[in-house]
Formats: C-alpha cells, sequence, structure tokens
C-alpha cells in the first residue's frame, strides 16, 4: 500500500453470466474505484455492476 493509504493498480474480476461457469478478468482501478470495489467485496451479498 502506498503512503496515501490508498490502493489502486491492477486486479482480477470476477464476472457471472446467466451461464454456469463465472469469468475473469483483469482491470486497472484508480484509488476512488479501488476503494468502492473494496467496500462492495467487504459486504455480504454486495454486487457490483461494470
Amino acid at each position: 500500500m502506498p503512503e496515501t493509504g490508498t490502493r489502486s493498480g491492477e486486479v482480477i474480476l470476477v464476472l457471472l453470466p446467466m451461464e454456469e461457469e463465472s469469468i475473469k478478468v483483469k482491470t486497472t482501478l484508480d484509488a476512488q474505484q479501488y476503494h468502492l470495489a473494496d467496500r462492495a467485496h467487504m459486504t455480504d451479498g454486495a454486487y457490483v455492476r461494470v
């Protein structure tokens, strides 16, 4: 984690399509996007739309 205390950078998202298999994609998030993604990840039952 940088000295600013905010994370950013490359992440792997797991997409849940209508079929049985999930799809993994790699993307780069800025600090604000990373913060929102982390909040969703840490919230039980939360999903995000991309």
